[in-house]
């Protein structure tokens, strides 16, 4: 098993392998409340390419 992690968001300064929540097949994972800002946030400006 391999796991690729990335950093789910620009706000969440650190991200480890313990706060991962693994569910069997389905499972469906439980419901949280957001805040409505987390849900609002914009991905990232893609960086300028080096190659061109």
């Amino acid at each position: 098993m391999r796991f690729i992690l990335r950093q789910p968001s620009l706000v969440w300064l650190h991200f480890t392998i313990e706060e991962l929540q693994i569910f069997p097949p389905g499972q469906k994972s439980p419901q949280k409340d957001f805040p409505s800002w987390l849900s609002q946030l914009t991905p990232p400006e893609q960086p300028a390419s080096l190659h061109g």
